[in-house]
């Protein structure tokens, strides 16, 4: 009797602690993006942001932005931007606090970063066409970590006479972490979607988003497991712009 209790509590501490990567997973998830532009001087305009996304496991991702655009040249804009974030998941939020490897919860975690911003962009000369090539550097103060994010994109506009009314637009954006993780591109998302423009100081649309992410293992989960992993999640994302101009 005793060498079995002895025998299922080895056996409960191994499970406890076996090696367990986190799943290949596919959902759906949902957010709402509001950002607020106002217009300064002829080539500057402030910018805020709110982002509000109901994530797989429970996770609830949040964002505030402040910051300023600056036309440098006719198809160049710069920016320098503030962030607030809670609810980021990163590699080293995989752990184990005894009951088996499961992500944290980081919903109340806070996180401060400075972004660069360069987008160029071209319009068309026969169509009611523009590109836009964004491209953010963003610091992690919180977490000490760099990514680039890059995301080239197409509006097509629809008028009536010299009045834009609603526009379609197609993007794609990867995020390349520059100094964390063992993949050359983090995430990515691919969008379609639409704005219409109710009010010339007003565009409310909703977009669609194939979001796929990567996950490594870290070097903590090595030194207990011995072991490594590479995972993928992808997830169906739905979204609603809101825009307000001034």
């Amino acid at each position: 009797m005793i060498r079995a209790f002895f025998f299922l509590m080895i056996l409960g501490i191994g499970c406890a602690y076996a090696a367990k990567a986190p799943d290949d997973a596919d959902g759906t998830e949902y957010g709402i993006d509001l950002r607020i532009f106002k217009k300064i001087a002829d080539r500057s305009t402030i910018m805020g942001e709110i982002k509000r996304r109901h994530e797989l496991h429970g996770s609830r991702y949040q964002l505030e932005s402040i910051g300023l655009y600056h036309r440098v040249l006719d198809n160049l804009k710069a920016g320098l931007f503030y962030w607030h974030e809670r609810g980021n998941r990163w590699n080293q939020d995989w752990i184990n606090p005894g009951s088996g490897w499961q992500w944290a919860n980081t919903n109340r975690d806070d996180e401060h970063s400075v972004v660069l911003d360069l987008t160029p962009g071209w319009e068309s000369a026969q169509w009611p066409l523009t590109l836009e090539w964004k491209n953010r550097l963003v610091s992690n103060l919180t977490e000490g970590m760099h990514f680039l994010r890059t995301r080239p994109g197409l509006n097509y506009f629809f008028f009536k006479g010299d009045v834009p009314m609603a526009n379609i637009f197609i993007q794609h954006e990867w995020y390349l972490p520059l100094d964390y993780g063992r993949h050359t591109v983090y995430e990515r998302w691919a969008y379609l979607g639409a704005l219409f423009h109710l009010h010339s100081h007003f565009q409310l649309g909703p977009y669609y988003a194939r979001r796929v992410r990567h996950w490594s293992n870290e070097d903590s989960f090595t030194a207990i497991t011995r072991e490594g992993y590479f995972t993928r999640q992808a997830t169906h994302f739905i979204g609603l712009t809101v825009n307000f101009t001034f």
